[in-house]
Protein backbone atom coordinates (compact mmCIF):
# COMPACT_ATOMS: atom_id res chain seq x y z
CA UNK A 1 0.00 0.00 0.00
CA UNK A 2 1.09 3.47 -0.83
CA UNK A 3 1.27 5.08 2.00
CA UNK A 4 4.19 7.90 2.37
CA UNK A 5 2.26 10.39 0.92
CA UNK A 6 0.02 10.48 3.64
CA UNK A 7 2.73 10.94 6.31
CA UNK A 8 3.27 13.68 8.50
CA UNK A 9 6.18 16.72 7.73
CA UNK A 10 8.97 16.78 9.53
CA UNK A 11 7.54 20.28 11.23
CA UNK A 12 4.54 17.69 12.53
CA UNK A 13 6.99 14.99 13.84
CA UNK A 14 8.92 17.87 15.74
CA UNK A 15 5.43 19.25 17.52
CA UNK A 16 4.68 15.66 18.18
CA UNK A 17 7.81 14.92 20.10
CA UNK A 18 7.51 17.85 22.02
CA UNK A 19 4.29 17.34 23.20
CA UNK A 20 5.38 14.14 24.14
CA UNK A 21 8.47 15.94 26.20
CA UNK A 22 6.38 18.48 27.68
CA UNK A 23 3.74 15.68 28.71
CA UNK A 24 6.83 13.70 30.37
CA UNK A 25 7.97 16.50 32.38
CA UNK A 26 4.15 17.32 33.32
CA UNK A 27 3.61 13.91 34.13
CA UNK A 28 2.42 13.43 38.02
CA UNK A 29 3.11 9.73 39.17
CA UNK A 30 3.84 8.79 42.73
CA UNK A 31 7.17 6.31 42.85
CA UNK A 32 7.81 3.51 44.91
CA UNK A 33 10.78 0.99 45.18
CA UNK A 34 9.44 -2.56 45.01
CA UNK A 35 12.39 -5.54 45.40
CA UNK A 36 12.51 -7.63 42.39
CA UNK A 37 10.40 -10.76 42.80
CA UNK A 38 12.30 -14.14 42.65
CA UNK A 39 10.27 -15.25 40.01
CA UNK A 40 11.95 -13.21 37.48
CA UNK A 41 15.69 -13.30 39.18
CA UNK A 42 15.96 -16.84 40.63
CA UNK A 43 17.05 -17.81 43.79
CA UNK A 44 20.96 -16.59 42.80
CA UNK A 45 20.39 -12.93 42.51
CA UNK A 46 23.98 -11.40 41.29
CA UNK A 47 23.03 -8.18 41.43
CA UNK A 48 21.22 -7.84 44.83
CA UNK A 49 20.64 -3.75 44.64
CA UNK A 50 18.37 -4.43 41.59
CA UNK A 51 14.93 -2.52 42.48
CA UNK A 52 11.45 -2.62 40.55
CA UNK A 53 10.31 1.34 40.31
CA UNK A 54 6.40 1.59 40.28
CA UNK A 55 4.83 5.15 39.05
CA UNK A 56 2.05 5.61 39.92
CA UNK A 57 -0.75 7.90 38.24
CA UNK A 58 -3.76 9.62 39.88
CA UNK A 59 -6.57 7.76 38.59
CA UNK A 60 -4.56 4.82 39.74
CA UNK A 61 -3.48 3.30 36.68
CA UNK A 62 0.40 2.36 37.03
CA UNK A 63 3.73 1.14 34.72
CA UNK A 64 6.95 -0.48 36.13
CA UNK A 65 10.54 -0.31 35.33
CA UNK A 66 13.37 -2.43 36.87
CA UNK A 67 16.22 -0.10 37.81
CA UNK A 68 19.87 -1.93 37.65
CA UNK A 69 22.40 0.59 39.48
CA UNK A 70 26.09 1.00 38.19
CA UNK A 71 28.18 -1.19 40.50
CA UNK A 72 29.82 2.06 41.38
CA UNK A 73 28.88 5.05 39.90
CA UNK A 74 28.21 8.17 39.25
CA UNK A 75 27.73 6.01 35.83
CA UNK A 76 26.24 6.63 32.84
CA UNK A 77 22.36 5.39 32.07
CA UNK A 78 21.43 2.96 29.38
CA UNK A 79 17.72 2.00 28.76
CA UNK A 80 16.54 -1.07 27.85
CA UNK A 81 12.82 -1.25 25.84
CA UNK A 82 11.01 -4.31 25.64
CA UNK A 83 9.79 -6.02 22.75
CA UNK A 84 6.08 -6.12 21.66
CA UNK A 85 5.11 -9.01 23.67
CA UNK A 86 5.97 -6.66 26.68
CA UNK A 87 8.56 -9.24 28.47
CA UNK A 88 10.44 -8.17 31.45
CA UNK A 89 14.42 -8.62 31.68
CA UNK A 90 17.60 -7.82 33.55
CA UNK A 91 21.18 -6.81 31.37
CA UNK A 92 23.85 -7.70 33.89
CA UNK A 93 25.92 -8.02 30.86
CA UNK A 94 25.23 -3.99 30.48
CA UNK A 95 25.40 -3.20 33.56
CA UNK A 96 28.95 -4.82 34.42
CA UNK A 97 30.06 -2.43 31.81
CA UNK A 98 29.79 -0.10 34.07
CA UNK A 99 26.10 1.55 33.47
CA UNK A 100 23.25 2.02 34.86
CA UNK A 101 20.24 0.32 33.47
CA UNK A 102 16.52 0.83 33.36
CA UNK A 103 14.31 -1.46 31.42
CA UNK A 104 11.16 -0.12 31.06
CA UNK A 105 7.63 -1.39 31.35
CA UNK A 106 5.15 1.69 29.95
CA UNK A 107 1.45 1.05 29.78
CA UNK A 108 1.21 -1.33 32.51
CA UNK A 109 0.81 -4.81 30.52
CA UNK A 110 3.30 -6.07 32.57
CA UNK A 111 3.19 -6.44 36.63
CA UNK A 112 6.22 -7.97 38.34
CA UNK A 113 4.92 -10.94 38.26
CA UNK A 114 2.41 -11.66 34.80
CA UNK A 115 0.40 -9.99 32.07
CA UNK A 116 -2.58 -7.56 32.61
CA UNK A 117 -4.47 -9.53 29.99
CA UNK A 118 -7.25 -7.05 30.84
CA UNK A 119 -5.49 -4.52 28.27
CA UNK A 120 -5.23 -7.49 25.58
CA UNK A 121 -6.87 -6.96 22.39
CA UNK A 122 -8.51 -9.93 21.32
CA UNK A 123 -9.04 -8.30 17.87
CA UNK A 124 -5.42 -7.62 17.06
CA UNK A 125 -4.97 -11.02 19.39
CA UNK A 126 -1.83 -8.54 20.93
CA UNK A 127 -1.43 -5.32 22.98
CA UNK A 128 -3.07 -2.58 21.79
CA UNK A 129 -0.13 0.13 21.53
CA UNK A 130 -0.12 0.08 18.08
CA UNK A 131 -3.67 0.01 16.66
CA UNK A 132 -4.43 2.18 19.10
CA UNK A 133 -1.63 4.87 17.39
CA UNK A 134 -3.83 4.94 14.44
CA UNK A 135 -7.27 4.75 16.08
CA UNK A 136 -6.78 7.88 18.03
CA UNK A 137 -4.63 9.43 15.40
CA UNK A 138 -1.53 9.50 17.25
CA UNK A 139 -2.99 11.19 20.41
CA UNK A 140 -2.22 7.90 22.37
CA UNK A 141 -0.74 4.27 22.19
CA UNK A 142 2.64 5.49 21.32
CA UNK A 143 2.61 8.82 22.66
CA UNK A 144 1.81 7.02 25.55
CA UNK A 145 4.24 4.89 25.97
CA UNK A 146 6.83 7.17 24.71
CA UNK A 147 5.46 9.34 27.66
CA UNK A 148 5.99 7.25 29.86
CA UNK A 149 9.27 5.78 29.25
CA UNK A 150 10.32 9.72 29.26
CA UNK A 151 9.10 10.08 32.73
CA UNK A 152 10.97 6.94 34.26
CA UNK A 153 14.25 8.33 32.46
CA UNK A 154 14.00 12.00 34.22
CA UNK A 155 12.79 10.34 37.21
CA UNK A 156 16.18 8.06 37.08
CA UNK A 157 18.36 10.85 36.35
CA UNK A 158 17.45 11.72 39.83
CA UNK A 159 18.71 9.25 41.45
CA UNK A 160 21.75 8.60 43.27
CA UNK A 161 24.93 7.75 41.30
CA UNK A 162 23.29 8.24 37.52
CA UNK A 163 24.93 10.74 35.87
CA UNK A 164 21.66 13.28 34.57
CA UNK A 165 20.95 14.48 31.14
CA UNK A 166 23.10 11.54 29.86
CA UNK A 167 21.23 8.21 28.01
CA UNK A 168 21.49 5.77 25.60
CA UNK A 169 19.05 2.90 24.00
CA UNK A 170 18.93 -0.44 23.21
CA UNK A 171 16.40 -3.09 22.09
CA UNK A 172 14.91 -5.60 19.89
CA UNK A 173 11.99 -5.26 17.70
CA UNK A 174 9.36 -2.64 19.23
CA UNK A 175 12.47 -2.49 21.42
CA UNK A 176 14.38 -1.58 18.50
CA UNK A 177 12.04 0.84 17.02
CA UNK A 178 11.53 2.50 20.08
CA UNK A 179 15.13 2.86 20.94
CA UNK A 180 15.57 4.99 17.62
CA UNK A 181 12.27 7.20 18.79
CA UNK A 182 12.98 7.39 22.58
CA UNK A 183 16.59 8.57 20.45
CA UNK A 184 14.79 11.17 18.25
CA UNK A 185 12.92 12.19 21.77
CA UNK A 186 16.17 13.29 23.64
CA UNK A 187 17.79 14.49 20.49
CA UNK A 188 19.95 17.63 21.99
CA UNK A 189 18.52 16.39 25.47
CA UNK A 190 21.26 13.81 26.32
CA UNK A 191 20.91 11.10 24.11
CA UNK A 192 24.35 9.59 23.65
CA UNK A 193 23.76 6.72 20.90
CA UNK A 194 21.42 4.12 19.89
CA UNK A 195 21.47 0.18 19.82
CA UNK A 196 18.06 -0.98 17.37
CA UNK A 197 18.25 -4.85 16.78
CA UNK A 198 15.51 -5.83 14.00
CA UNK A 199 13.98 -3.00 14.39
CA UNK A 200 10.26 -2.68 14.25
CA UNK A 201 8.08 0.39 13.73
CA UNK A 202 10.13 1.10 10.53
CA UNK A 203 9.25 1.59 6.59
CA UNK A 204 5.47 0.72 6.80
CA UNK A 205 5.34 1.07 2.90
CA UNK A 206 8.08 -1.48 2.91
CA UNK A 207 6.99 -3.61 5.00
CA UNK A 208 3.14 -3.69 4.09
CA UNK A 209 1.62 -5.06 6.66
CA UNK A 210 3.72 -7.81 6.59
CA UNK A 211 5.12 -10.04 9.55
CA UNK A 212 4.83 -7.78 12.87
CA UNK A 213 2.98 -5.21 10.84
CA UNK A 214 -0.28 -7.42 10.58
CA UNK A 215 -1.20 -6.37 14.18
CA UNK A 216 -2.65 -3.32 12.30
CA UNK A 217 -4.55 -5.12 10.04
CA UNK A 218 -8.05 -4.97 11.99
CA UNK A 219 -7.13 -0.95 12.52
CA UNK A 220 -6.86 -0.46 9.45
CA UNK A 221 -10.03 -2.12 8.23
CA UNK A 222 -11.79 0.22 10.53
CA UNK A 223 -10.61 2.85 9.21
CA UNK A 224 -11.54 1.96 5.92
CA UNK A 225 -15.37 1.35 6.62
CA UNK A 226 -15.21 4.94 8.71
CA UNK A 227 -13.43 6.69 5.46
CA UNK A 228 -10.56 7.43 8.05
CA UNK A 229 -8.11 5.94 6.85
CA UNK A 230 -5.71 8.95 5.76
CA UNK A 231 -6.14 10.27 8.63
CA UNK A 232 -4.69 6.85 10.39
CA UNK A 233 -2.17 6.66 7.57
CA UNK A 234 -1.08 9.83 8.56
CA UNK A 235 -0.62 9.17 12.29
CA UNK A 236 1.45 6.00 11.48
CA UNK A 237 3.56 8.34 10.10
CA UNK A 238 4.26 9.69 13.51
CA UNK A 239 5.69 6.24 14.78
CA UNK A 240 7.83 5.03 11.43
CA UNK A 241 11.25 5.56 12.37
CA UNK A 242 12.12 6.52 8.62
CA UNK A 243 10.61 10.11 9.77
CA UNK A 244 12.76 10.52 12.44
CA UNK A 245 15.81 9.81 10.44
CA UNK A 246 16.47 13.56 10.40
CA UNK A 247 16.05 14.47 14.38
CA UNK A 248 18.76 11.05 14.84
CA UNK A 249 22.18 13.02 14.83
CA UNK A 250 23.50 10.63 17.26
CA UNK A 251 25.91 7.43 17.13
CA UNK A 252 23.09 4.97 15.67
CA UNK A 253 23.45 0.90 14.99
CA UNK A 254 21.14 -0.75 13.58
CA UNK A 255 20.42 -5.23 12.79
CA UNK A 256 18.82 -7.17 10.77
CA UNK A 257 18.92 -10.75 10.04
CA UNK A 258 18.77 -12.00 6.20
CA UNK A 259 15.66 -14.42 7.30
CA UNK A 260 13.61 -12.22 9.18
CA UNK A 261 10.10 -12.05 8.46
CA UNK A 262 8.49 -10.66 11.02
CA UNK A 263 10.57 -7.13 10.59
CA UNK A 264 11.43 -7.77 7.42
CA UNK A 265 15.10 -6.49 6.00
CA UNK A 266 14.27 -4.84 3.25
CA UNK A 267 12.44 -2.16 5.42
CA UNK A 268 15.29 -1.57 7.42
CA UNK A 269 18.05 -1.67 5.14
CA UNK A 270 16.56 2.23 3.89
CA UNK A 271 16.46 3.42 7.17
CA UNK A 272 20.33 3.02 7.42
CA UNK A 273 20.77 5.10 4.25
CA UNK A 274 18.97 8.03 6.00
CA UNK A 275 21.15 8.04 8.85
CA UNK A 276 22.68 11.44 9.01
CA UNK A 277 25.79 10.86 12.03
CA UNK A 278 27.89 7.88 12.92
CA UNK A 279 26.27 4.96 11.84
CA UNK A 280 26.80 1.06 11.75
CA UNK A 281 24.62 -1.96 10.00
CA UNK A 282 25.02 -5.39 10.68
CA UNK A 283 23.34 -7.91 8.80
CA UNK A 284 23.49 -11.51 10.19
CA UNK A 285 23.19 -14.16 7.17
CA UNK A 286 20.65 -16.44 8.41
CA UNK A 287 19.09 -15.18 11.46
CA UNK A 288 15.56 -15.24 11.95
CA UNK A 289 13.85 -12.40 14.39
CA UNK A 290 14.60 -12.53 17.90
CA UNK A 291 17.09 -11.11 20.61
CA UNK A 292 20.41 -13.29 19.94
CA UNK A 293 23.66 -12.85 21.45
CA UNK A 294 25.54 -11.02 18.29
CA UNK A 295 23.48 -8.05 19.00
CA UNK A 296 24.29 -8.48 22.76
CA UNK A 297 27.89 -8.82 21.75
CA UNK A 298 28.04 -5.84 18.62
CA UNK A 299 25.53 -3.12 21.62
CA UNK A 300 27.68 -3.55 24.44
CA UNK A 301 31.05 -2.46 22.25
CA UNK A 302 28.71 0.24 20.80
CA UNK A 303 27.94 1.39 24.45
CA UNK A 304 31.30 1.61 25.49
CA UNK A 305 32.13 3.52 22.46
CA UNK A 306 29.56 5.91 22.34
CA UNK A 307 27.38 5.72 25.87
Amino acid sequence: MEIRKFYPNTSEIDTWMEEIWEAAKNLEVTVTHEPVPETLTGPFQVFANNVYLRFTEPDGSYFYAVYQPALSGPAPLVVHVPGYGSEVSIHPEIQAQGFSVLHVQPMGYMNPVERNLEKWDKNSDSWPVLPDTVRTFGKGGYKTFLTQCAAAILYTWTLPGVLPDRVSFFGTSQGGGCSLLLGSLFAGKGCRCVAADEPFLTNYEVADFRGAYGILNHAIGQLKEQGLLEKGLHSLGLVDTMNHAYRLQMPVMITSGTIDDVCPPESIAPLFDLLPGTKCYMSTKGMAHGHNMEFTTMAAAWLRMHA
